[in-house]
């Protein structure tokens, strides 16, 4: 079981609940947003070794459309996250254009600075796009691990559907996380 999780006393919850992994975030009001070293440190010092973290990476509330500057910040986000010391399992994360369709090379970029045995997650932008198939498709040429989708819906009970769709057009190539 995943948890999304902004707060140590949250992580602490999930983990009495029986979580083996945290998408660890700030600002879970604004969809979710990169947290703090800070507070990755502290559930590393104080939650089970063996406790999956998948780290996401936004700079920003709204949209998933990002300008030069805001996917710098994000590279350097990764980069403190790397060079912190603290394990980190996994990244979450995604950016579209203004179209809806997805933003290869910003993504490319940011896959760039993360090493290969780290883990990767497509965010909720994935709800976004104007063409899941092609986007499934995309998403596993890039390399990425895992998709967190509701179906295209506000929650993934009226995506039910087309979640099931999109598990059998990903044919285990990549994970769909409802």
């Amino acid at each position: 079981m995943e948890v999304c999780v902004d707060s140590f006393e949250s992580a602490l919850a999930a983990v009495q609940g029986g979580a083996q992994r945290i998408e660890l975030c700030s600002s879970l009001d604004q969809g979710g947003l990169t947290p703090s070293i800070g507070l990755l440190r502290l559930i590393r010092q104080r939650l089970p070794a063996e406790l999956i973290v998948f780290v996401m990476i936004r700079c920003r509330g709204g949209d998933f459309v990002y300008d030069e500057n805001e996917l710098n910040v994000m590279k350097e986000e990764i980069q403190s996250f790397l060079q912190s010391n603290q394990r980190v399992d996994g990244f979450v994360f995604g950016a579209l254009h203004p179209d809806g369709t997805i933003d290869i090379q910003s993504l490319k970029t940011l896959i760039s600075h993360i090493p290969k045995d780290i883990s990767l997650t497509f965010h909720r932008a994935f709800d976004f796009i104007a063409k899941w198939e092609t986007g499934i498709d995309q998403l596993i040429q890039l390399g990425f691990h895992r998709i967190l989708t509701s179906g295209q819906e506000t929650n993934a009970y009226y995506g039910r559907k087309c979640i099931r769709q999109m598990i059998t057009h990903a044919q285990n190539r990549i994970i769909i996380l409802p």
